[in-house]
């Protein structure tokens, strides 16, 4: 591990050789991929502010971002209140899943953390994770009084 700690990224050869007892010499090297970096995942903000509102609830809503240090295809997987949504990257990093109204409305009131893991082709995974704040089902509620006491306004008030 201390040593393959410090390959970086890219082709490496691996050569070997053997000398008999009798001087004789055996040699071959074999090539292969290095790929040792995880993948970066960006999050673009949630819900465009970081809240979903009871009128946001009602659209269909897209959770995405980008990923570095993947290829085209990589699958991407986005956890949100304990539902996976299994998506892969596009040939500029990118990646998005779209949010109906119906799942939207199942979700609840309060702090939700959405997060985001990405496996390149080489088996390195990487993520992020991004909070917004859900009110959708406990909405304000006001009433009024009747406005004067009685609902009139009179000439002497």
């Amino acid at each position: 591990p201390n040593i393959l700690g410090t390959l970086l990224d890219g082709n490496l050869t691996v050569g070997a050789s053997v000398t008999d007892v009798a001087g004789n010499t055996a040699s071959t090297s074999a090539g292969l991929l290095v790929d040792v970096t995880a993948p970066t995942v960006t999050l673009t903000p949630l819900f465009g502010d970081g809240l979903l509102n009871a009128a946001d609830a009602l659209l269909t809503q897209l959770i995405g971002g980008t990923v570095n240090g993947a290829e085209p295809g990589s699958k991407v997987v986005v956890n949100i209140a304990g539902q996976e949504f299994v998506t892969s990257t596009a040939a500029n990093g990118s990646f998005g899943i779209s949010l109906s109204p119906a799942i939207l409305q199942g979700l609840l009131d309060g702090n939700l953390t959405v997060g985001v893991t990405v496996t390149d082709s080489a088996g390195n995974t990487g993520g992020a994770s991004a909070s917004a704040l859900v009110g959708i089902h406990n909405l304000p509620v006001i009433t009024l009084n009747p406005l004067f006491g009685d609902g009139v306004l009179n000439l002497l008030e």
